[in-house]
């Protein structure tokens, strides 16, 4: 099966600025005095890409890494650490779990450039639900993961949608030096797949958005993505994915689309909440 084509690879230690995505200039403060606190935070390296600077004398480098995370809504110290750690952690959880895909964050992140997008903190993976189970879970132990949360599908309002999968795993939050989140899928009486961890809401999306699948290339190893995941992206973030967003998450847009995709669950009830 051919590989479809991606921009050029990225090194590891790609990083975009933080002046691309911190917080935008208050309206109340100059953004010459903006730009001059930014300047006391951060320094260019080497590479001219932004590192937090170290503390003034006597102050403990935790409250200043606080303090610059609070000003700028950034901490670059832990957004760094994922960076370097999650690809190889990545590569380690798709040779234990070959059948899990890229969604989501790390879906799109592929598809624009080969890389875990770099302002992302985690990485979002699919796995068909009846794989999932205590032997796999043991395996990632055994490969030095810590199993941080389990979710199981037993709400009472996901009958009506999913009866079969009553009591399987729903998500499972790894952890190993970065966060792994694996959504556990399961397909509907519909035909359509869902996802739920508990809230009175599905994720449901389209079958054929997901499978068939293929590889596509992620830093230096292969990964599975859906054939038609130009569709799976544009059904989840817009026709124009390939964008950067920074600040997609806390936008209008995210909550708006997010109707798309979630259906409202009334509770004890498989009724569609309108």
């Amino acid at each position: 099966m051919s590989v479809p084509a991606t921009a050029a690879p990225h090194r590891r230690d790609d990083f975009l600025p933080v002046s691309d995505f911190i917080k935008p200039v208050p309206r109340f403060m100059p953004a010459s005095l903006w730009q001059w606190l930014a300047g006391r935070f951060y320094t260019l390296d080497a590479n001219g890409v932004e590192q937090l600077r170290q503390p003034p004398a006597l102050l403990p480098f935790r409250f200043w890494r606080l303090l610059g995370r609070w000003f700028f809504a950034l901490d670059v110290y832990k957004l760094r650490a994922f960076q370097r750690t999650a690809p190889d952690v990545l590569k380690e959880v798709l040779e234990i779990a070959p059948e899990a895909w890229l969604a989501f964050g790390t879906l799109l992140g592929c598809a624009r450039n080969g890389r875990i997008i770099a302002w992302d903190r985690d990485v979002d993976l699919g796995l068909p639900s009846e794989l999932m189970d205590e032997a796999l879970l043991d395996r990632f132990r055994a490969a030095g993961f810590t199993v941080e949360r389990v979710y199981r599908y037993e709400r009472p309002s996901y009958r009506d949608y999913i009866p079969d999968a009553m009591g399987q795993y729903g998500k499972i939050v790894l952890r190993k030096n970065a966060k792994i989140e694996l959504y556990c899928f399961v397909r509907g009486r519909d035909g359509r797949l869902y996802y739920g961890q508990g809230r009175p809401q599905l994720f449901a999306i389209d079958y054929a958005l997901v499978y068939p699948q293929q590889q596509m290339p992620l830093y230096d190893y292969l990964a599975n993505v859906p054939v038609r995941f130009a569709e799976n992206l544009t059904f989840m973030y817009g026709a124009d994915w390939r964008v950067p967003k920074p600040k997609w998450i806390r936008s209008p847009e995210h909550k708006a689309r997010q109707a798309r995709f979630f259906i409202g669950l009334e509770k004890n009830s498989g009724r569609e909440a309108r």
